[in-house]
């Protein structure tokens, strides 16, 4: 019993290695996919720049497999079966487009339903996804498919939704929209410049929350972390003017003099007022003990008296231009 166990975990190892070779050699793409140039684009830009490796729990592996699993099932039956049944004709499983030599894919089956010749994909989906269906499909999927209807210069397609824990399927037709796949074309291209010349993208979000991508994002902390942002917008400085960026400069160090100058004036009428008399009570710069009520006008009192002193006093209330402040006990 126990050399049969040994076997068996040696044996999953073995195909879990296997799995996972084969699934980090699908993620090392030398061309911007169809599937994927509807996500954002900064996530592609990181991937396709870093030579990074996503680990993956051994159960999940698995899951991974089981859409293609199921896409290579399908096809196998539509082919053995295609010559009965009815209004159906096979052409091509798997087969390669490529569009304007910057985007890339495999579609799952091209076949003839009722004379009309369709780019068909599947997508295998748990109880969960596929109840929250509606009347439209995935964003990005639709994309997808008009991409690869496009390339072939078809009309349409259908994308078909399988429930892998039901059987049950749910069926759309996807319309080429051709302003839509020409903005998606140049974001490809957009994409391809900004890998060549090593430039970020910026975030196409307001926030992490206005997309679920960011959710499951491996670059979620880095894109949302401010200190990395404002690191990064740091490189934009080149493009600023320099003579405007001189005068800023130097308007700055003005600023801090005067803001120094203020502060020398201020200290020195405060300490000035040691001991004097206002308003019948004395004023104090350090607030020593016996504890007073002092009433003095707002505007002076807040001109005079340092933002230390006032941090030490409780404010009681603020009437008609006065302040009415309360020593607290020392």
């Amino acid at each position: 019993m126990q050399m049969l166990e040994t076997k068996t975990k040696t044996l999953s190892n073995v195909i879990y290695n296997a799995i996972r070779l084969d699934y980090e050699n699908s993620q090392q793409r030398d061309y911007i996919g169809i599937s994927e140039i509807a996500y954002c684009q900064r996530k592609l830009y990181l991937q396709k720049t870093r030579n990074e490796k996503q680990e993956i729990n051994p159960e999940n592996l698995l899951k991974i497999y089981e859409g293609t699993s199921a896409h290579e099932l399908l096809q196998s039956l539509l082919w053995r079966y295609r010559g009965r049944l009815d209004g159906f004709k096979y052409y091509k499983a798997e087969k390669e487009v490529e569009i304007e030599g910057v985007l890339k894919g495999h579609i799952d089956l091209l076949c003839e339903l009722d004379n009309q010749i369709y780019v068909t994909d599947f997508k295998i989906v748990g109880n969960r996804k596929f109840s929250m269906l509606k009347d439209t499909p995935d964003e990005h999927y639709r994309i997808q498919l008009m991409l690869y209807a496009y390339a072939l210069k078809l009309p349409t397609a259908i994308l078909l939704y399988i429930n892998k824990e039901t059987g049950k399927s749910k069926e759309y037709l996807i319309e080429v929209d051709l302003d839509t796949v020409a903005e998606y074309i140049q974001k490809a291209k957009d994409l391809k410049y900004a890998i060549l010349e090593q430039t970020t993208p910026e975030i196409p979000f307001k926030d992490e929350k206005e997309s679920w991508e960011c959710s499951y994002c491996r670059y979620k902390q880095e894109c949302w972390n401010k200190s990395f942002i404002e690191i990064e917008k740091k490189d934009e400085a080149e493009l600023i003017d320099s003579e405007l960026e001189t005068k800023y400069i130097k308007l700055c160090d003005e600023i801090e003099e005067l803001e120094e100058e203020k502060k020398i004036i201020k200290d020195t009428i405060t300490a000035s007022l040691n001991g004097k008399k206002g308003f019948g009570f004395s004023l104090t710069a350090t607030y020593t003990p016996p504890s007073e009520i002092i009433n003095y006008d707002k505007n002076r009192l807040e001109l005079l008296v340092s933002n230390d002193i006032l941090s030490r006093c409780a404010k009681k209330s603020q009437k008609a231009g006065f302040y009415t402040l309360k020593q607290r006990s020392s």
